[in-house]
């Protein structure tokens, strides 16, 4: 049996909300890869012509493609909906205080298809009503089968992609104005829906700001990440240097959150004020504070912090909001709440995983007294962790990210770049242009989720499948980037150490022919108007030829060229199949021949002057 996982197709069913097929058809199938068919009401599965672990041995990578409004983003979104429904039904609407409640879509009827280990799922969604079955006969019902499923994380980065307001239809009466896609939006969950849509958007928005924010922080563990194992993250830019900066406004705004917002949500289960429990936190996290860390300043501000996030974790993951209630509730701890919170930091110090990753960090800092205020050199940041870490094959980004400065440092880290005059000079990532800060954004947001998915273990939801969903990844991509992305992917993820039974599929969708280049056309889904169709042409697009790739396989109509161009063409063409161009006054036979020396191809241009001449 092989170790294999890959999402093989959805199918739209008779009754679906015609909002949600737009111009999908009902009860066709709409296969990811051409080898498994529908028929007479079952998945067939045929021998692949594409070599198992062709991408690597826990990765399939697929393509849909096809001209705008062909349906490929409304297979992506149908597909949204059915997982969104699944997750409704099997582990409710899931309404906590840092994630949005799932919200079930109406009149959506529609089927989904994947296979783990050789054995074909289908979910089947009728409104409400759900079936979750495996080719076996197997039933699977409850937030336990979940390991029988996948995580899916769908990115894009479209300004038009995702906006809820486009949603408005679809609102049931009882959630007045929210919409269901707002709720799989980046959340704090500890991944238990098995979907997140990523970038977050307010109503369509994109917060720009905020996503610099973000991947600057998870681009400082990628950066060092390679460094360390004597590669680079960016193939231009090495790293240059850290500046840490105390972020005493961010602290002081977090611990005020934790006193005037957060706790007044716990403050129902344990009614003791803040200043109490602050101090409860403070000696539950004891001896913390060494002869290495005697700054007023610095242990002020990590005192807050440790008290906001040890709040903000209880409040926001239901696995400890869960166990502050179990254990308050214990007639031994009833009267004794110091007790109780202890008992919740001491778990809080045994979890590994991202959710307490800026915990780790800060103890660490505390402990090893590693970082000061300033500018930090990448040898001098490179030799306090070849220190500290193990060596086997690899530095493992798990723990390089917990010795990464702490949250109470606002951390700018610079690239090193050649000048014209190949002096080494430094450049914060702001600086980069659009697509290289595009490329490093949306790379780092996939491998930042990765990272966090390795990292869940103990009794908790755990996927050992995801689905990555990379929606028009060619925006902002120079041809060169576009033409590297798969094989930087590839090795960005290898790069990550994920433990060996963890399995990607990886769907992109793309007008790019660089992209679909490196893709087997038994990997493709290809779309026109709404429905399957195979390309005119036999031929591969593996490595193949890029004028028939964009000819065949994105269905271009006409000629790979401009539409001016091809009207200059056609306007040259006639007037050298008319015998009276000795006509043409001096002044127009000049324009022509230099419209023609202008043409780019020179076979053609050797032909239209061959015209020419043979007219003199």
């Amino acid at each position: 049996m092989s170790r294999n996982f890959k999402i093989i197709g959805v199918r739209p069913l008779v009754g679906c909300n015609k909002h949600i097929l737009k111009n999908l058809e009902e009860e066709v199938f709409y296969g990811f890869y051409s080898n498994y068919q529908y028929i007479n009401g079952e998945i067939q599965k045929k021998e692949s012509s594409v070599p198992l672990g062709f991408y690597a041995s826990n990765i399939n990578i697929h393509a849909i493609v096809g001209v705008n409004g062909s349906g490929k983003s409304t297979v992506v979104e149908l597909f949204m909906r059915i997982v969104n429904n699944l997750a409704y039904a099997v582990i409710g609407s899931q309404k906590s205080y840092a994630a949005d409640e799932l919200i079930l879509i109406k009149n959506l009827k529609a089927e989904l298809y994947y296979e783990l280990d050789d054995t074909i799922f289908y979910v089947r969604i009728i409104d409400d009503k759900y079936t979750w079955r495996d080719k076996k006969g197997n039933v699977y019902e409850n937030d336990a089968d979940l390991k029988y499923f996948f995580y899916s994380l769908v990115v894009n980065y479209s300004h038009y992609a995702y906006n809820a307001l486009d949603y408005k239809s679809e609102i049931l009466g009882r959630y007045k104005n929210r919409f269901w896609i707002e709720s799989i939006f980046h959340k704090n969950d500890g991944y238990k829906t098995p979907i997140v849509l990523n970038p977050y958007r307010d109503k369509g928005n994109i917060n720009i700001n905020r996503e610099t924010e973000l991947a600057s922080q998870r681009l400082i563990s990628l950066f060092t990440l390679f460094e360390l194992n004597g590669k680079l993250f960016h193939p231009d830019y090495p790293l240059h240097s850290f500046e840490l900066k105390l972020d005493s406004d961010e602290i002081e705004e977090k611990y005020k959150k934790a006193e005037n917002e957060y706790w007044p949500q716990l403050h129902k289960i344990q009614k003791i004020d803040f200043k109490t429990v602050n101090d409860y936190i403070l000696q539950s996290w004891n001896g913390l504070f060494t002869t290495n860390n005697k700054d007023s300043k610095i242990k002020d501000l990590s005192e807050k912090y440790l008290t906001y996030k040890t709040i903000s974790v209880i409040l926001k993951y239901d696995m400890f909001r869960n166990l502050y209630e179990q254990q308050s509730k214990r007639t031994d701890y009833k009267n004794n709440p110091l007790s109780v919170i202890k008992h919740i930091v001491s778990e809080i110090k045994s979890d590994t995983s991202h959710i307490t990753l800026k915990l780790r960090q800060l103890i660490n800092f505390l402990q090893l007294g590693s970082y000061n205020i300033g500018i930090i050199g990448k040898k001098q940041l490179l030799d306090k962790f070849t220190q500290r870490l193990p060596y086997g094959e690899m530095f493992p980004l798990e723990q390089i990210m917990d010795l990464l400065p702490p949250p109470i440092f606002r951390t700018t880290f610079f690239l090193s770049y050649k000048t014209e005059k190949s002096r080494i000079a430094k450049v914060p990532i702001t600086d980069l242009s659009s697509g290289e800060r595009q490329m490093l954004y949306s790379i780092s947001s996939v491998l930042y989720h990765l990272q966090n998915f390795n990292s869940i273990e103990g009794n908790r939801i755990i996927y050992d499948n995801y689905l990555i969903i990379l929606e028009e990844i060619e925006l902002y991509y120079h041809p060169e980037y576009q033409r590297r992305y798969i094989q930087n992917l590839i090795d960005f993820i290898n790069m990550l150490g994920l433990k060996q039974h963890k399995r990607l599929d990886i769907l992109i969708i793309t007008h790019s022919p660089f992209v679909l280049s490196d893709i087997p056309k038994e990997n493709i889904l290809f779309l026109e108007k709404g429905k399957p169709r195979r390309p005119d042409n036999d031929d591969n697009t593996f490595c193949a030829n890029f004028y028939d790739l964009l000819r065949y396989d994105f269905f271009l109509k006409d000629n790979a060229i401009g539409l001016f161009a091809e009207k200059k063409l056609e306007k040259i063409k006639e007037i050298l199949n008319n015998e009276s161009i000795s006509q043409l006054d001096e002044e127009k036979m000049f324009i022509l021949k230099q419209t023609i020396n202008l043409i780019g191809d020179e076979f053609l241009k050797g032909y239209f002057i061959d015209k020419l001449n043979s007219y003199r």
